[in-house]
């Protein structure tokens, strides 16, 4: 079985949710998941990754984009360079999801305290 590409294939801001997924020939998916997204530096589509523990040169350079105390730091190394995402947290999986189906919750959060004027 033959691997195929990682893709930036869902981004919402309003959420601070990021899905990373790679479809593979078999119909199944590798998948990563962030959620309480700060910071994100990465190619939208790549090949092999490997996931490491930051170094302390990789937390002082990103001290200079953001916040990263209490976070969690995720590089991801791809094709000998690291990449960031500074999250709440990382999720990964291995899944039989339907290429347009996502394994967490995405929606508009509705309230019923409307300020209606009159």
């Amino acid at each position: 079985m033959s691997k195929c590409q990682y893709r930036l294939c869902y981004f919402t801001w309003s959420h601070d949710q990021m899905l990373l997924r790679r479809r593979n020939e078999d119909d199944t998916n590798d998948d990563f998941f962030f959620e309480g997204i700060d910071y994100i530096e990465i190619p939208t589509m790549f090949d092999e990754v490997e996931v490491e523990k930051p170094t302390a040169s990789d937390l002082e350079y990103l001290k200079t984009r953001t916040e990263v105390d209490n976070k969690q730091v995720t590089v991801l190394q791809i094709n000998g360079k690291r990449y960031y995402v500074v999250s709440a947290c990382v999720k990964t999986e291995h899944n039989f999801l339907d290429v347009n189906e996502v394994s967490f919750s995405v929606g508009f959060v509705l309230s019923t305290d409307l300020f209606l004027p009159g």
